[in-house]
């Protein structure tokens, strides 16, 4: 079981902490399950360091501590399952439309729906008849959040919630504080809203939060993180889940409860610390080698009270060829590297999906591997692999909204992705939708 732990700072001051960790040894013990239920942007676990020498084997230590981002009314867990009277199954005449990151954008999304041919009067039929579902990112950026959440409302669409969802809660929190009186904020509980780095505070972000109702806002809220959609058939060959996330899963973790919100809502890659270790000493390990042999030169024996081991190996260190460290560094390692995650915002470390297949392809029993269908990565985009689909197609940067749609027939269940092109949003008002490339995938 790999323990993920959540990076809670921003990111540069995160990478500063990472790099401690690399160089450092731990001295308590590992955590091997949490879950939170609110959404960390803060520092929620310390990494106490080790010497430099010690193994990449030692115990790694993780002290886990409150986060400082609150929790946010309403969520009422992490993980939701939908409802299996809207799965498609052969004969059934269902369709289930998953929607990528609509970011605000009702006009493409209604352009969406219809190429489709979405049966919006069906929607909630369970005997027959359309279900949507959306991603996460609903809302912000786009000119169109409380239009879009409406239209969801009205459909009875399922949803999970995305960064940008749980940005604006937390703005419109802050902001309900701010306007509550001349009442001193709590300094345990208002401070930790009023200053959360999760909370960016800037206009496009008020203004969002302005824009929603409180209707609106309480259904955004209610959203889960994870939305399983159990064993859907004649989708995802070969895996026996399905699970709908913002941004990701880490892989590795038991069960889907113990995912972080943070991860599924903001991951992008992750790093394994005990990987990092283990490549700092086989650099330590061939440094070692090569001092050895120049402590035998006549560059090292004419000045040789000049030449501390710190100068030798700070010269040797450049000359050093990276095959050697990386042939070094994979005679090292060991499976259990593996076994702690960190998940990251960035892309500096290991893509998630990358992770994600090849932690599915381990498990033997093909029944117990779990397909994700996600968001979050527009730098990514559209990507379909095995156990994960990406429907973040950029929709609010000009570029195309895009859905995944399962579909029953007599004989059997389809899918295929479906995309409409989108206009890049001015920055005040105006026609958001236009011309552009349109795709079809199977």
């Amino acid at each position: 079981m790999a323990l993920a732990i959540t990076p809670s700072l921003p990111t540069a001051r995160y990478r500063r902490l990472l790099s401690l960790l690399l160089l450092a040894f731990a001295v308590a013990f590992i955590l091997t399950t949490y879950t939170r239920t609110g959404t960390p942007n803060i520092l929620s676990h310390i990494w106490h360091t080790r010497p430099p020498q010690a193994p990449a084997d030692g115990p790694m230590a993780v002290y886990h501590v409150e986060s400082a981002r609150p929790p946010l009314e309403g969520m009422p867990r992490t993980l939701a399952a939908l409802d299996r009277n809207f799965i498609p199954v052969p004969g059934s005449n269902r369709r289930l439309v998953i929607v990528g990151d609509v970011h605000g954008m009702i006009e493409p999304l209604n352009a969406l729906l219809d190429k489709i041919g979405y049966r919006r009067e069906q929607s909630q039929d369970e005997d027959g008849g359309d279900h949507l579902v959306f991603v996460g990112d609903m809302i912000n950026k786009g000119p169109s959040s409380g239009a879009v959440v409406d239209l969801a409302m009205k459909l009875g669409a399922s949803a999970v919630r995305g960064n940008h969802e749980d940005r604006i809660l937390l703005e419109r929190a802050a902001m309900s504080l701010v306007r509550a009186g001349d009442d001193l904020p709590d300094p345990h509980e208002d401070q930790h809203v009023l200053s959360s780095p999760s909370r960016r505070g800037n206009p496009s972000d008020r203004a969002c939060a302005r824009s929603l109702t409180d209707t609106q806002a309480s259904w955004l809220a209610a959203r889960p993180a994870l939305l399983d959609l159990g064993f859907l058939p004649g989708c995802f060959p070969g895996s026996g889940r399905v699970v709908v996330a913002h941004a990701g899963l880490v892989p590795g973790i038991g069960p889907l409860e113990a995912q972080d919100p943070w991860a599924v809502m903001n991951m992008r890659s992750v790093t394994y610390p005990r990987e990092e270790l283990r490549r700092e000493e086989a650099i330590d390990a061939l440094v070692d080698i090569a001092a050895a042999r120049f402590r035998t030169s006549d560059e090292y024996l004419s000045k040789k009270d000049h030449w501390t081991d710190r100068a030798i190996r700070k010269k040797l260190r450049p000359d050093i060829p990276e095959a050697d460290i990386d042939a070094e560094f994979r005679r090292r390692t060991k499976p259990s590297d593996r076994d702690i995650a960190v998940p990251s915002d960035g892309h500096g470390g290991v893509p998630w999906t990358d992770a994600w297949e090849e932690a599915q392809l381990a498990i033997e029993q093909e029944s117990r591997r779990t397909a994700v269908v996600y968001g979050h990565d527009s730098k990514v985009g559209l990507r379909d692999r095995p156990y994960s689909l990406g429907l973040d197609s950029g929709c609010v940067k000009g570029k195309k909204l895009s859905a995944l749609v399962v579909e029953a027939t007599d004989d059997g269940v389809r899918r295929r992705i479906v995309s409409v092109p989108c206009r890049k949003p001015k920055a005040a008002g105006g026609d958001v939708f236009g011309e552009g490339g349109d795709e079809d995938r199977q």
